[in-house]
């Protein structure tokens, strides 16, 4: 952390391509078989992470799963999160908290899971 805090252009790598950032900081996590878990985006075409999708159980509805984005919009919502970033770090009238908040909400429409599992209409 403190490398990105001090290298300006360690922070602009990591603004025009977090993956390696998510490879440096994630490889030793995964599995020996399976190393393009660290840096790779579901959904990238040649890769176990193609067709991969997750779910997890919701924390504030017990019982009721979510499941993520699909595997085929990661890379164009990780794009969008990226440009919102940039344009956030850009606006001079923002002040810190207000970015904050921003990011917060970009980050959440971007990642957050979107379609609750076994759900009835």
């Amino acid at each position: 952390m403190t490398e990105i805090v001090a290298n300006h252009h360690r922070r602009q790598a990591i603004l025009a391509d977090p993956l390696d950032l998510h490879r440096e900081l994630f490889a030793s996590f995964a599995p020996s078989d399976h190393p393009e878990y660290a840096g790779t985006y579901r959904g990238t075409p040649g890769t176990s992470l193609f067709d991969r999708r997750i779910s997890a159980e919701s924390q504030l509805e017990p019982g009721n799963d979510y499941e993520f984005c699909l595997p085929g919009e990661v890379v164009s919502r990780m794009a969008e999160l990226l440009k919102n970033s940039r344009d956030l770090l850009a606006d001079t009238n923002a002040d810190d908290f207000g970015r904050l908040i921003a990011l917060t909400y970009t980050f959440c429409k971007s990642a957050w899971p979107l379609t609750p599992i076994g759900v009835q209409d």
